[in-house]
């Protein structure tokens, strides 16, 4: 299985209402720190997070079901845009379900907070965040 952050930024790249691109305005594991020639000042990062406990039966063989975490954050120079960026974000991305990532099957994506401002960065840029609790298994 992928690193679950992979897989989230794979299902936001091939949703095409949200106009993301990997590795011009979507990352994962990471958020870029400066504008370059190719990273724009307004970019979507995923990261992941602690999650839950696996699931753990007396046989291990049933046991692969995983609870994963990841934080969604948005960063842009202007308030309204970056919100309504992570608000696109988080109405897409909660309740996703019955999903396949590669080998990964996606049971549910669930947000557990509405989208928030994190912080402003040392360059005055608005940071958005969003968590979203994972469910998944190998397919």
């Amino acid at each position: 299985m992928n690193a679950p952050c992979k897989d989230i930024a794979g299902i936001l790249n091939d949703e095409s209402s949200l106009g993301l691109t990997k590795n011009v305005d979507l990352f994962y594991s990471f958020l870029p720190p400066e504008k370059t020639e190719v990273i724009g000042a307004n970019i979507v990062s995923v990261m992941d997070n602690g999650g839950d406990e696996p699931m753990l039966q007396l046989q291990k063989v049933d046991s692969d079901y995983y609870f994963p975490s990841v934080n969604v954050q948005v960063r842009n120079t202007d308030f309204d845009t970056g919100y309504a960026q992570m608000f696109a974000i988080f109405q897409f991305l909660h309740g996703t379900n019955a999903v396949v990532v590669d080998s990964t099957y996606y049971a549910l994506i669930k947000a557990i907070n509405e989208p928030q401002l994190l912080h402003r960065d040392q360059n005055t840029r608005y940071v958005f965040v969003v968590n979203f609790d994972v469910q998944r298994r190998p397919n």
